[in-house]
């Protein structure tokens, strides 16, 4: 079983940026909890983990698609990034 999943982040675009780091990286992840737009991948404050690549930049399509025209998405690039879960491959490199 990977312990990789995938994650959504945002970054504002800018010119003069040459190198990405932690405060530049805004996670995404779909509403919860009574929060505005569930269905939609926006700035929440936390991760939203996704088990593949190939959903996580579904995800990210299709709000693209519903934000088309907004302002946030016209000034934001998206990336989809790997994460690994390290206490996973800990617990299944010690059985």
């Amino acid at each position: 079983m990977s312990s990789e999943r995938f994650a959504v982040f945002c970054l504002k675009k800018s010119s003069t940026k040459f190198a990405l780091g932690p405060p530049d990286l805004d996670p995404m992840d779909y509403g919860k909890d009574g929060e505005p737009e569930p269905h939609l991948l926006l700035r929440r404050r936390r991760v939203g983990l996704f088990a593949t690549r190939a959903e996580a930049e579904a995800a990210m399509a299709a709000t693209a698609k519903q934000m088309k025209g907004n302002e946030f998405y016209k000034s934001h690039a998206f990336i989809v990034l790997a994460c690994v879960d390290r206490v996973a491959q800990e617990i299944a490199g010690s059985e």
